[in-house]
């Protein structure tokens, strides 16, 4: 493809670099702008067989107007391994703080905890209405001595449902 094109004077320019060819096609005569572009691998033993086609290509008179570059392989080998090297790393990071980040909403590590213990929370410490409180303490002499109330037919409550505003003793 690239020698018909330099027959038909559709090149307008040839960088050689290794391992490969960068050709700027053009879709009128060789002096104008490039309109695309064509990259020929070609491996370093075939280099040395088509380099002397490639000079009787540009001696010729389509290729006379041809300005071939050299180019160095450059950074694009070392840019592209260190993408395929650092890519996996920010990714496994970046999912192992979103793992942290769940586990631990706050994002405090490590740090002792400002809760204070209650050693003892007495009957009379718990504020509430003096109904409330009888409605308790009777529950509480059902549970300890249930015989008089069984008696009248009473039955052992399954489970005992407090309400109230937060920090009132319910427990």
């Amino acid at each position: 493809d690239v020698a018909a094109a330099l027959r038909e004077g559709r090149v307008s320019r040839i960088e050689v670099g290794p391992g490969f060819w960068d050709v700027a096609l053009t879709k009128g005569k060789a002096g104008a702008a490039a309109s695309s572009f064509m990259r020929v691998a070609v491996a370093p033993a075939a280099m040395e067989l088509l380099a002397p086609m490639l000079a009787r290509l540009l001696a010729s008179p389509a290729g006379r107007s041809v300005q071939v570059l050299p180019r160095p392989a450059g950074w694009g080998a070392v840019a592209s391994t260190l993408t395929l090297i650092l890519l996996p790393v920010a990714y496994a990071a970046m999912l192992y703080f979103v793992v942290q980040r769940l586990q631990n909403p706050r994002g405090e590590v490590g740090r002792p905890s400002h809760a204070r213990r209650v050693d003892r929370v007495q009957f009379a410490d718990v504020a509430g209405i003096d109904d409330a409180r009888e409605s308790v303490a009777e529950l509480v002499r059902f549970l300890r001595d249930p015989a008089p109330y069984t008696a009248l037919g009473a039955r052992i409550p399954k489970g005992v449902l407090l309400h109230g505003p937060p920090g009132t003793g319910k427990t």
